[in-house]
């Protein structure tokens, strides 16, 4: 992983949280979000990606949910999201989050690509899916690892894993999680 705080004189700080899957029971497949420390947005600096909820089908298990996943797509949603400011307040120790310094230029272009207008909570965006190859498919994973480089002009600034997971990034940034 690259140290940006030598490289940047930090005006606000970049962080990926990730809450593993399982957490909350069984169907549980876990979440990867953005947030960012100052915002001009009237909504709070938290974003995540999500797959439109009345695409999906019924599912009871984490598994039927990953094979539905694994070989189809549905309308993605960009959201301003609450459920992960909801589960930092109500259970932040089943969270884990990676911040760094980012300077202006950073913060304009991450709040630019994470925009929601003022009055909705959600903007649709590509193609939701496990098969993150495609371009414009992504997961929440996948998501959030395009924006990072994205902000910091970078190709692959954090680990890119493959497959784009919650369990292999989490091996990544937090070997011993």
């Amino acid at each position: 992983m690259q140290d940006s705080t030598s490289a940047v004189t930090p005006h606000a700080l970049l962080g990926v949280g990730v809450r593993p899957s399982r957490t909350s029971g069984e169907r549980d497949a876990g979440h990867m979000w953005m947030n960012w420390s100052r915002t001009t947005s009237p909504h709070p600096p938290y974003r995540g990606y999500y797959p439109c909820a009345d695409q999906l089908p019924e599912y009871t298990n984490l598994r039927e949910f990953v094979e539905f996943f694994l070989v189809n797509a549905v309308p993605g949603i960009r959201v301003v999201d609450y459920r992960a400011i909801e589960l930092l307040e109500r259970h932040p120790d089943r969270c884990l989050d990676h911040k760094w310094d980012i300077d202006d230029p950073q913060k304009d272009r991450l709040e630019l690509r994470c925009w929601v207008p003022p009055g909705t909570d959600s903007v649709q965006e590509g193609k939701y899916s496990l098969d993150t190859e495609h371009p414009g498919w992504h997961n929440c994973v996948s998501w959030a690892l395009e924006v990072v480089d994205h902000v910091m002009n970078v190709t692959e600034y954090l680990p890119r894993p493959r497959p784009a997971r919650i369990r292999t990034f989490i091996q990544a940034v937090w070997p011993t999680s």
